[in-house]
């Protein structure tokens, strides 16, 4: 629902009640405080976000009725920390009538405050920014005139701590006054505001007031807020926000015409969703966002369906840029419609399609509620496609719209660049991101950064900075944390590859290097003055983030990092690094970053009596729950995916003997992988070869006869996910190489001679121990898609065998293990001891509402089981004195295209079950003296030769996708291919 109150206000009663009753974080306008009311408002959603940055705004005006009693100039403003134990908190005061802001890191207690008072006649505008130990206040004065005075102050926290260290169980945040069980620290222990408060912003998060958790003493009637001014004026005043989570309903304002326009101005943070969508019956038309460039989908008669997009799609400029565009969609109706969308008045998109004028009463900007989505663009889209924007001047057939007066979910009114910043990167492990900070100190001369990361792999690079002097990384190194400046070395003592946010800060100094793990773990070295030999793919000055373009740097990262800092020369221009002003960015997207949570623990109330096992009664409504995503995902008609192993791999036994003058291949090959190999048939010597491969994202194509070696290598790279055509030919001591047809390249060796090999031809990788001469400085295995291999014209048939091969999905993949409806299952622990304490937690997103998550036993007596039915999650136990169980059945289902947190807790005879937000936990039968024997643990099925009773109404595997999986918070890696037990179980998890 949108709520207008830009020029007007409701009566104070009554208008105050009526956001209350909505309690939205977009209902924008002042609270007003008494000197005995406060609010509590809901606690921040991801407060560990506020760890190492913390950005708030608020507008605040005094009282202007001066009381001269003692202490009235020093009043409570608000409160942001634990409610029982202090522990790291922020608070603010007026203090002798200005405005005092103190924070707590650790034991040290840290204040700041401005030299002018706080305004009585007119709202003053505030914003308060840290990043580790630097601290800013900035705070803005609207003179009569319409002139605005800003002064700053700037600080520095004291103690070794940089982050403040919030706990979600204990959060409080209270604003104009506490409640009487409440004591505010002693630094701000003042009586209640009295005055008018409006919130602004936290962490580029618009707040309110009235998303308020409690009142007290709160008066509405009598104390009416005061009115802010709130200029209309400028991009940021006129601008509507979309936060990323709904959309607006805009009522369409007349009927379509012979040509018929719509247009707004953006600007979109986001890199994939929906800025435009209309539907009449079966047919539509949405243009979305995928990585940052626009397509469109276009929706026919018979539920066909086509995409459009750029001819050249990656010299398309990204529209994710943070600024301001004019994107115009224009239809032309005559016998067929021909529709073009443009950006700052170039066309970018248009097709010509045989559709009448729609006759629609409405259409959707923003984002669109996913019960009217397609089917197709729900695949794509499970959330309904909602994008992060700031939209004005929106127009619909030529007339000019107001979206305060439309239907909107997540959309409020006015919209700074800051709401746009980008402060996280989430990497899929096949890419980077590259950034040139300016004014950075040299690294021996009081260099300081820091970034929070999220991760479960154990190796990986996640920082590179390089000078002319030298080098400075920090990567992951069997889940320890090493800094490595020059030839030195720091390294934690701890792991940090738990899935959970951890912040590293480090300091170089006086030939001191400091590093900062989470305020736990400080270490320190000095430092060695020996440089380091540099990659040449990597430039002076820059800051790679997640990887580098570089291969021998270490694996790229796949999970995330955030609110970067980099210190600066000047002490004034400390911030977080906004990563909309990248250089480069490959295989990553910006605020995607998941929001992690600790596994819960068990939980014993000491009234409640335990649970007993719950039967199984699954309701007729949960029973007729449908999957948001298809049983099977999309595939590519006839590709194969290969998992960049030794054993997923084709082979073709038939050569024929034309094949030892000349030959002509071809293939289409898609990746995002550096290195690979695609081809490769020798003798048994392997003194005579013929291969193609991937070399630093280049095909190189290479055949060797009598000792005597043709390359051919492109100067492009194809590494780029896309599809490519790529021609391979020999014609005795000729080879060419042709790149989708349009680059060919052709060599010549001095030796005729045939090509004697020996059977089979290998695509996608070799039998280990194979191609041992090309082995140095690439890859004998290839990650990726191959489609269409063809020799001489003719597809390579037939197929002798094939190993760990799957379907190439279409679209994009995430991280994690897809489990298909072709059944299988994972081994990930063969000694697994049924008797002791565990807890195993992972996400899931299934694509079938029964089915195994995990299984422990052959025994109908002795075994351990998790497992889905008809929607309801179930954990069953037997530890052999008798079977108990807990079950949960989800508030939103599991088969609703998202990803799912399930955690299960075994503590002796008690087992706890945890799903998303929802928890259950039964005590069973006695426990029994160990018997300490080893069993195997199933992931997504068991085999045949498994016969419980109680699994056979659900046998069936899984199918969906797992990924995160954790056993007593360690890490399991559960595409490893000696543990899969069948070709329907793969690497990457599709979208669609």
């Amino acid at each position: 629902m949108s709520l207008s109150y830009d020029d007007q206000f409701c009566s104070g009663g009554e208008c105050t009640a009526m956001y209350t009753r909505f309690s939205s974080p977009q209902v924008k306008v002042p609270m007003k405080f008494n000197g005995t009311s406060g609010v509590q408002v809901r606690s921040p959603s991801n407060p560990s976000d506020l760890m190492a940055y913390t950005s708030l705004s608020f507008y605040i005006q005094r009282d202007n009725r001066r009381k001269r009693q003692l202490g009235a100039s020093s009043q409570f403003i608000l409160y942001l920390g634990g409610q029982n134990d202090y522990g790291d908190y922020m608070g603010v005061a007026m203090k002798d009538g200005k405005l005092f802001w103190v924070y707590k890191l650790g034991d040290e207690e840290t204040a700041l405050q401005t030299d002018s008072e706080i305004s009585s006649n007119r709202f003053d505008m505030i914003k308060l920014e840290r990043i580790l130990q630097f601290w800013r206040i900035s705070y803005e004065t609207s003179e009569v005139r319409g002139t605005v005075n800003e002064a700053r102050r700037e600080g520095m926290a004291k103690g070794d701590n940089v982050l403040l260290n919030l706990n979600p169980e204990d959060l409080v945040f209270y604003v104009g006054g506490y409640p009487s069980n409440f004591t505010p620290p002693v630094s701000i222990r003042y009586p209640n505001f009295k005055g008018s408060i409006e919130l602004g912003t936290l962490n580029e998060e618009v707040i309110s007031l009235y998303n308020l958790a409690q009142t007290f003493n709160l008066n509405t009637k009598a104390d009416q807020p005061d009115r802010r001014y709130k200029s209309t004026q400028g991009v940021d005043n006129d601008s509507s926000y979309f936060d990323g989570s709904g959309y607006a309903k805009i009522k369409m304002p007349g009927t379509f015409s012979s040509v018929s326009r719509f247009d707004q101005e953006v600007r979109i943070a986001s890199y994939n969703g929906i800025l435009f969508f209309m539907q009449e019956k079966e047919k539509y038309l949405c243009l979305a966002i995928e990585s940052g460039k626009f397509v469109l989908f276009i929706g026919l008669n018979n539920q066909q369906s086509i995409k459009v997009e750029h001819d050249n799609n990656q010299n398309q400029t990204s529209v994710s840029d943070g600024l301001q565009h004019q994107i115009q969609i224009i239809m032309v109706f005559s016998k067929k419609v021909k529709i073009y969308v443009r950006v700052d008045r170039k066309t970018i998109l248009t097709t010509q399609q045989d559709l009448l004028r729609p006759s629609i009463s409405e259409y959707y900007l923003g984002g669109v509620p996913v019960e009217i989505l397609p089917e197709i663009l729900r695949n794509r889209f499970p959330t309904g496609g909602s994008i992060k924007v700031c939209m004005r001047t929106v127009k619909a057939l030529d007339k000019n719209l107001d979206l305060k007066r439309e239907m909107t979910r997540g959309v409020s009114y006015g919209c700074s660049a800051n709401l746009l910043v980008s402060r996280s990167v989430d990497f899929t492990g096949q890419g980077y991101m590259s950034l040139i900070p300016q004014n950075i100190p040299a690294l021996r001369d009081d260099f300081m950064s820091g970034f929070g990361f999220q991760t479960q792999q154990q190796n990986a690079l996640m920082f590179y900075y390089r000078t002319a002097e030298g080098n400075c990384q920090v990567s992951l190194k069997q889940g320890l944390v090493a800094l490595k400046v020059f030839n030195t070395e720091v390294k934690s003592q701890m792991k940090y590859t738990d899935g959970n946010l951890h912040y590293v800060s480090f300091f170089i100094k006086n030939d001191q290097i400091k590093m900062d793990i989470d305020d736990q773990e400080k270490l320190q070295t000095r430092l060695s003055r020996r440089k380091r030999r540099q990659p040449r793919e990597i430039k002076d000055g820059h800051v790679y983030l997640g990887g580098g373009p570089a291969t021998d740097l270490g694996a790229n990262l796949t999970g995330c990092v955030s609110n970067v800092f980099m210190y600066r020369k000047d002490a004034n221009q400390q911030s977080v690094m906004n990563l909309q002003k990248h250089d480069v960015i490959v295989g990553a997207e910006l605020n995607s970053c998941p929001r992690e949570k600790p596994p819960q623990q068990i939980r014993l109330h000491k009234k409640e009596k335990p649970r007993q096992a719950t039967s199984r009664i699954i309701s007729k409504q949960r029973m007729q729950e449908s999957c948001r995503l298809p049983r099977e995902p999309a595939a590519v008609s006839n590709a194969q995916y290969f998992r960049g192993s030794h054993l997923s791999r084709l082979e073709y036994d038939n050569i024929p003997e034309s094949f030892r003058m000349r030959s002509s291949f071809s293939m289409e090959v898609r990746s995002n992988s550096s290195h690979g190999l695609l081809f490769y048939v020798s003798n048994d010597w392997e003194t005579t070869f013929m291969v193609l491969l991937l070399s630093k994202g280049r095909f190189v194509f290479m055949f060797e006869i009598k000792g005597k070696k043709l390359r051919i290598a492109t100067k492009e790279k194809y590494n780029d996910g896309l599809w490519h055509t790529i021609f391979f030919s020999r014609d005795r001591h000729q080879g060419q190489l042709v790149i989708d047809g349009l680059r060919a390249q052709t060599r010549s060796i001095s030796v005729t001679a045939s090509l004697e090999v020996k059977a089979p031809f290998y695509v996608g990788s070799v039998p280990k121990g194979k191609a041992r001469r090309i082995a140095q400085g690439t890859s004998t295995r290839f990650n990726g898609c191959i489609r269409n291999f063809q020799l001489d014209g003719k597809p390579v048939e037939p197929l002798s065998r094939a190993y760990n091969v799957t379907p190439c999905f279409e679209g994009s993949l995430e991280m994690g293990t897809f489990f298909s409806s072709a059944g299988g299952y994972i081994i990930i622990d063969e000694f697994f001891v049924l008797d002791k304490d565990y807890e195993l937690m992972f996400e899931v997103r299934p694509r079938s509402l029964s089915g195994i998550f995990f299984h422990v036993g052959r025994k109908q007596s002795y075994y351990f089981s998790l497992y889905a039915e008809d929607g309801q999650v179930i954990v069953q136990l037997n530890n052999g004195a008798g079977e108990f169980s807990a079950s949960v059945t989800p508030e939103q289902s599991l088969c609703n295209g998202q990803w799912h947190r399930i955690a299960v807790i075994k503590r002796k005879n008690v087992i706890q079950l945890d799903v998303d937000t929802e928890s259950n936990y039964t005590v069973g039968p006695l426990y029994v003296p160990p018997m300490n024997s080893k069993q195997i643990l199933y992931v997504g099925g068991i085999p045949d030769t498994v016969q419980i009773p109680m699994l056979s109404p659900i046998r069936r595997s899984f199918v969906g996708c797992v990924k995160n999986f954790l056993i007593n918070q360690n890490s399991v890696q559960l595409n490893q291919p000696t543990s899969i037990q069948s070709g329907g179980i793969s690497s990457g998890c599709p979208l669609l």
